[in-house]
């Protein structure tokens, strides 16, 4: 295992990887959301779900890491309405009563429900040595519970041991035509907490998100329980109270979640309006410290942003809630493009890595090398490459692990940092190097 995290960093050092499509393209142009645990990798596109699995590595093999192999297909309902597609997935601790393998799943619909639903048919028996050529067998899914939520669309689900975050809006909210003027009266959306997973009839504690709510993030391991919620926020919507910022973080109790932000995390300038599609927290290994307090979004603007809850830097000397800068920021200046979704880990826990909003790109940024704007490739802080057949489409989800990135665009894919392609991945990958770029990193002072 030392040789393989060895050569694994190693790999990302170089940017070198293989870049493996894991499904066949999915059609009606859905918005896939990815899971991943121990034991399976899921992926869902539309009303359609595929599993693969972690196979175990062989013990001649060199470098000591696992393979990947798509052991099934399912579909959630039938027929095609756009109000059932799946918006949001998350494993569950495992209930034994199904086995205890991985196979537990939260999910969250456009029309507002939200499910437990577990993988009923047993994984696929796979042979290391045989290289995949047959077809997949049929997934079946089983709902167990529904979860009390209003119908309004769950733009984001997130979870934090066994507690879950529903970020909601109104459907008429995003479809009505509001008058001039009066656009940010009707954007109003809605976060959700839900104490445990294992009690569906539970009222869960909710609170009043102006704007469209986009993202969140449920931290129950910081010294102090959060919620960070990203949004679209108009800078029309700002006022003495309430900051030009879209990206909050509301205190957590285990009986209530607070209405008022304990904190604003600023961004863009103030003068521009911005939104927040996705948030993640850091990697334990990462050059941060292992803290849950750390928060990383990604931004309409292209720009991923870090903001340490436990530094004092504000942007107000007004009483109430602080507003934080962020204390660094990384962007690809040759891309105007959203991130669209965000992850961090690979070789030692350093990179932060976004899913850009055009061509499929995937961006990736050394956090442990901010300050060094290079084009060389042994000392350039960032890279970017195309996934494969996703040069269309955003990246809509990304899972980091230490060697791998799962993504999702119109196909699921991977990028395999490890030493060499493991005998029982289902497709063979094609050696890929990152386009490398100078940064624009830096700590931000701007707008202090």
């Amino acid at each position: 295992m030392a040789r393989y995290n060895y050569l694994t960093a190693r790999s990302w050092a170089a940017r070198q990887f293989s870049s493996i499509p894991l499904s066949r393209p999915w059609t009606n142009n859905p918005h896939p959301v990815l899971a991943v645990s121990q034991s399976r990798l899921v992926a869902i596109a539309g009303q359609t779900i595929e599993s693969f699995a972690f196979v175990p590595p062989k013990s001649t093999y060199r470098g000591g890491g696992t393979g990947i192999f798509h052991e099934g297909r399912g579909f959630m309902t039938t027929g095609r309405d756009l109000s059932r597609d799946v918006t949001g997935v998350v494993f569950l601790p495992d209930n034994p009563v199904f086995g205890g393998q991985d196979n537990t799943l939260a999910i969250s619909r456009a029309d507002g429900k939200l499910m437990r639903v577990h993988l009923t048919n047993q994984p696929a028996t796979v042979d290391p040595d045989q290289r995949s050529g047959r077809q997949p067998q049929q997934v079946g899914v089983t709902t167990s519970a529904h979860y009390t939520h209003p119908s309004q669309h769950i733009t984001h689900l997130s979870s934090s041991k066994d507690s879950l975050l529903a970020i909601s809006f109104k459907s008429s909210y995003a479809t009505a035509t509001p008058e001039p003027g009066q656009q940010n009266a009707v954007q109003q959306g809605e976060a959700a907490f839900y104490v445990s997973s294992r009690y569906p009839w539970a009222q869960p504690e909710t609170i009043t998100v102006p704007g469209k709510p986009r993202s969140g993030y449920l931290s129950l391991s910081a010294s102090m329980p959060f919620v960070a919620v990203g949004s679209s926020f108009h800078t029309s919507s700002a006022s003495k109270d309430r900051p030009s910022s879209p990206l909050t973080i509301h205190g957590l109790t285990p009986s209530s979640l607070h209405q008022q932000p304990m904190a604003y995390l600023t961004g863009s300038s103030p003068k521009r309006s911005s939104a927040v599609y996705a948030i993640s927290p850091a990697s334990p290994s990462s050059p941060f410290g292992n803290s849950p307090q750390v928060v990383i979004s990604g931004w309409f603007d292209g720009r991923v942003r870090v903001h340490d809850l436990r530094l004092a830097a504000r942007t107000n000397n007004t009483p109430g809630p602080p507003s934080l800068s962020p204390v660094l920021m990384f962007n690809d200046p040759w891309l105007d493009s959203s991130v669209y979704s965000l992850g961090m880990g690979g070789g030692h826990g350093g990179y932060i890595v976004a899913g850009m909003g055009q061509h499929g790109i995937v961006a990736i940024y050394d956090a442990r090398n901010a300050m060094a704007p290079s084009m060389k490739k042994s000392t350039a802080s960032g890279c970017s490459a195309y996934s494969p057949n996703g040069h269309r489409t955003p990246v809509f989800s990304l899972q980091v692990e230490s060697a791998r990135i799962f993504g999702a665009t119109n196909v699921a894919f991977m990028f395999d940092f490890g030493p060499d392609e493991y005998e029982g991945t289902s497709r063979r990958g094609v050696k890929n190097d990152c386009v490398i770029y100078p940064h624009a990193v830096r700590a931000v002072t701007e707008y202090t």
